[in-house]
């Protein structure tokens, strides 16, 4: 029997993997909804909707990113709370009187950088065999990173990462059938939303092809996430039953934690340009109003740990030439 599944920001980054996933799979009936089939905002549209839906699982990848926009001005802040925190509650609620799971994606900047520091080596789970990993950092080579696990207390530096846990808490208040998934550096296909964003890798590959000299963060450490790697682990978590994947909090990050510089080595050896063409600074340079955590990275101590970062990000380029 056909289950039903409705996926929100179906036009996002993350959205749109998870349409293509779950559509390949003949068990489930998808209802792929952007701001053209539910206004998000609409309390009362928004329940009546996915009332009359009545989906088996809701994944709500709409949110709201624009880290420094929030920060500063008052109605950019309200929209963060309105997709990060409000909306998150209400479908939380909405999917409690269905009694349906709920799939909601949160952040990395719920964290701030506080914990003592953990000496990992940089080509640590590299094959040693020449891969990216090996080739840059060397077996022998060691990076200082604050890394957390799920369970460990989250204080964020942003207003951005406020909203975000905010929205975390609404839904472990108000739901009991839910999965909260952490990401970080999302990568993939640009969206297909209006509002949508490229990647990082893909804004630094296009200046970079054009011959661009640039200037890219060298201390701010966290793992980057391909969003069709997290569309194929929820596909696995919902096919397992309740005792092999418990509701509750998870991180889906890909291996390897990375500077914005370290990655772009990484990128342009892959595109073969000359990695002159980057200079690597620090981030206080840029005088952003939101602050960053100097290391956000990830642990996936409740699932099985994702391929490296620089694997994905190879095979995205070579699809996607």
């Amino acid at each position: 029997m056909q289950k039903s599944i409705l996926i929100l920001g179906a036009h996002g980054m993350l959205g749109q993997e998870m349409v293509k996933c779950f559509q390949k799979d003949d068990n489930y009936d998808v209802l792929a909804w952007d701001k053209e089939e539910c206004d998000l905002a609409n309390e009362k549209e928004l329940s009546e909707k996915i009332t009359q839906a009545w989906p088996d699982i809701i994944i709500n990848c709409a949110a709201y990113n624009a880290v420094d926009l929030c920060e500063t001005d008052e109605q950019e802040w309200q929209r963060a709370l309105m997709l990060n925190v409000q909306v998150p509650e209400k479908i939380a609620k909405i999917a409690r009187e269905l009694q349906t799971t709920f799939v909601h994606f949160s952040t990395d900047y719920v964290f701030g950088g506080q914990r003592p520091r953990n000496k990992h080596s940089r080509a640590e789970g590299c094959c040693g065999s020449g891969c990216a990993g090996c080739v840059y950092y060397g077996p022998e080579e060691t990076i200082e990173y604050f890394d957390y696990r799920e369970d460990d207390i989250p204080k964020p530096l942003s207003k951005y990462g406020i909203s975000k846990l905010e929205g975390e808490e609404k839904v472990e208040k108000n739901c009991t059938a839910y999965y909260i998934i952490r990401v970080a550096r999302l990568f993939g296909l640009p969206a297909k939303s209006k509002l949508g964003k490229k990647s990082f890798f893909d804004v630094i590959a296009q200046k970079a092809k054009n011959g661009e000299k640039l200037t890219i963060v060298e201390d701010e450490i966290a793992n980057f996430t391909y969003a069709p790697d997290v569309a194929k682990e929820v596909h696995y978590m919902l096919s397992l039953d309740e005792d092999k994947a418990q509701y509750g909090v998870y991180h889906f990050v890909n291996e390897n934690p990375a500077s914005w510089y370290e990655a772009s080595k990484i990128l342009l050896k892959y595109l073969e340009i000359d990695r002159k063409q980057i200079t690597p600074i620090l981030s206080e340079s840029l005088k952003r109003p939101a602050p960053r955590p100097s290391s956000s990275a990830l642990i996936n101590k409740k699932w099985r740990p994702l391929r490296p970062y620089e694997e994905a990000l190879k095979e995205y380029i070579q699809e996607n030439k």
